[in-house]
């Protein structure tokens, strides 16, 4: 699936020149027939973005990409992106679990988060399988109960 820039700004959702932005920097290559871009783009728009918050500069993972040494295959095993439908606090009381919770388990599974507080809808069920992820009570540690459950290294010294 392909589409237009205004298309996967709107997906992500980011203003157009940040679409074009990550073109310039050369983590984005639309077609050159016909200038759309893969859908899966979308994912790599918002991988960029939430490096961005972090502190990671895209100068930085465009010299990584431009080097061969860093690569984004999500067209292999992303999911087409779908458009953000509901609100932490919308997805909260539907599922009956505390919004913050929902924010703070998105963050530990690395799902970044839109500016205006919406869900991607491709992690909006994450927040039902909570219990079965040992999270029931997380909202203090999540980041604690989470590796605790999937580490492999001591979890003791990750609180």
């Amino acid at each position: 699936m392909t589409m237009e820039a205004a298309e996967v700004a709107a997906l992500v959702p980011c203003s157009l020149d940040y679409v074009g932005r990550l073109r310039d920097l050369g983590l984005l290559n639309p077609a050159e027939s016909d200038g759309l871009y893969p859908s899966s783009d979308v994912h790599i728009v918002r991988l960029m973005a939430a490096f961005e918050a972090v502190g990671v500069s895209l100068e930085d993972v465009a010299r990584g990409v431009a080097a061969g040494e860093l690569t984004f295959p999500f067209g292999r095993f992303m999911p087409d992106p779908q458009p953000l439908s509901e609100t932490f606090d919308e997805l909260a009381a539907r599922l009956g679990r505390p919004a913050e919770f929902l924010r703070r388990l998105s963050v530990e599974f690395g799902l970044a988060h839109a500016p205006d507080d919406r869900v991607r809808t491709e992690g909006a069920p994450m927040g039902g399988r909570a219990p079965a992820l040992g999270c029931r009570d997380a909202i203090a540690k999540p980041r604690a109960r989470v590796r605790k459950r999937y580490s492999t290294r001591d979890s003791s010294r990750l609180r």
